[in-house]
Formats: structure tokens, C-alpha cells, sequence
């Protein structure tokens, strides 16, 4: 009897434990609900983002030439974004600043939209942009408002989301391409053909939405540090890490917080 006790009190505490201690949880995926915006098979759609491609590596190529090779360059630039304009497909291009230009797509999406800075490293000659669980916080919707995300996708099963774009409204959307420093503004397939012919629609979940901006932006920040992984961290670590900015928080709204935090750290 005693022993079965010492056998199930052992199970117990082992599985209990490594609950606590597993800091890699599988990603989220895509939860998805609603079928995708598909890129309409006409040629003038197909030849403006075509163009876009052409226009994007130019623009993005002109900031490193000296004065002569850019003046020529300049023009063409000049002539694909009135053709894309005319086009009705792009309405606006601009550089990224230097903050801007550390970042892909997505981590631009989310910088500019939440005020996350998903920082990239280098390291061994190799550039790494941190992973956020993106799904974690985003859910999909079929009615996109302001400061959502618009995420590309070659199949219609978003197996493989290749892109990621921020709506400012129903006709207007705003993208980094990349890591170029090109940032555009356009309709919503104003993106290189490569990038698919499928988008989907996601906003951040309402448990999200309801949280203070730095507590969101402290969470996100915290899971980006879990994925890289820090092979000694606790359950109780990563979420004394969590509470840290409650310091400066009125004790009624620290209290307030504190009885959630659990419900978005994993």
C-alpha cells in the first residue's frame, strides 16, 4: 500500500514539475473560421504587383548609390510608383527609419501597432529576428478595423504565411516589405506576387485588448525571451519576471491585475 502511495506521489511531482518547468510551448496555430481574401485572376492585378517588385528593389537599392547611379535610378523609381499610382494600386511609399529598418514584416506590424519592439541580433554574421507567438495573441476575424493584421498566405490553408500587413481601413493598408527598407502604402494586394494570393484577417484577442499597454507589451516582450529559451527559468520565475511592472502601478490596479496575470503567461 505504502509502496503504491510512494509510486503515485512520485508520478504526481514529476509531471507536476516538468509542467512548470517546460519553457518551449509548441507554437499556436491559426485558428481559422473564415475563408481568406483571394487576389482577383485579372492581368492588371497580376502586372501591378509585378511592378511593385520592380519598384521595391529599386527604391530600396537607391540610399546605397553614390549621386550618379542614383540620379538614373531615381527616375525609374519615379516612373514605376506614378505607373502604380495610376494604377490605383499603391498610394504611397516612404523609407523606413532607422528603428524601422531593424525589423521584417510582422515585427513592424506589431512595433507600429502595439509598440512591441521585437529587437533583432546578429550573431555569427547571421541576422535573427526574435519569434513571437504571434497566434498566441491575435486571433482571426472577417470584419478587419484599424490596426489589425493582414497576413499573406501561398496556400489557401495558411500552411506557410509569408507577409504581413497593418489596415488603416477597408481600402488602405501599410506594409514594411521585408527587411528592405521600403515601406508602402496601398490596396490590399499592393505586395510582390511571391508573397501569395491569399490574405487573412486577425486582431488581438479581447483578453489582450483589455490590458494596459506596457502589461501587453511586458508579455510579449517575456514570451520572446521564453522562445529563445532560457534552460534554467521556473514557472515562478517567468512570472516574477512578469510582475516586475506592477511597481509602478496604484495598488488597487496592481492587485486587480496580479489575480489575472496567470491567464497570459502561457
Amino acid at each position: 500500500m505504502n509502496k503504491k502511495i510512494l509510486i503515485l506521489s512520485f508520478t504526481f511531482f514529476t509531471i507536476n514539475t516538468y509542467s512548470m518547468l517546460k519553457i518551449y510551448p509548441e507554437p499556436m496555430r491559426a485558428q481559422l473560421k473564415y475563408d481568406p481574401c483571394v487576389q482577383p485572376e485579372n492581368t492588371h492585378t497580376y502586372r501591378a504587383r509585378t511592378t511593385l517588385s520592380n519598384f521595391a528593389q529599386i527604391y530600396s537599392a537607391l540610399p546605397s548609390l553614390d549621386a550618379e547611379e542614383a540620379k538614373k535610378l531615381q527616375l525609374r523609381s519615379d516612373l514605376l510608383e506614378a505607373t502604380l499610382i495610376n494604377m490605383g494600386s499603391l498610394y504611397a511609399a516612404k523609407y523606413a527609419t532607422d528603428e524601422e529598418k531593424k525589423y521584417d514584416c510582422t515585427s513592424y506590424a506589431v512595433a507600429k501597432t502595439i509598440g512591441f519592439k521585437n529587437n533583432p541580433t546578429v550573431e555569427q554574421g547571421v541576422y535573427r529576428q526574435s519569434s513571437l507567438n504571434l497566434f498566441k495573441y491575435f486571433k482571426q476575424t472577417n470584419s478587419p478595423q484599424t490596426n489589425d493584421l493582414a497576413i499573406c498566405s501561398r496556400e489557401k490553408e495558411f500552411s506557410s504565411p509569408t507577409h504581413t500587413s497593418i489596415v488603416i481601413n477597408n481600402d488602405t493598408f501599410e506594409c514594411k516589405l521585408g527587411l528592405s527598407p521600403c515601406i508602402i502604402i496601398g490596396s490590399l494586394f499592393c505586395v510582390p506576387n511571391p508573397y501569395g494570393n491569399y490574405v487573412y484577417f486577425f486582431t488581438l484577442r479581447s483578453r489582450f485588448r483589455a490590458l494596459p499597454k506596457e502589461l501587453l507589451i511586458n508579455l510579449m516582450t517575456h514570451d520572446t525571451t521564453i522562445s529563445h529559451g532560457n534552460a534554467n527559468a521556473t514557472r515562478r520565475n517567468r512570472l516574477l519576471k512578469a510582475y516586475s511592472f506592477f511597481a509602478h502601478l496604484e495598488a488597487i490596479e496592481a492587485i486587480e491585475l496580479l489575480s489575472e496575470i496567470e491567464l497570459y503567461i502561457d
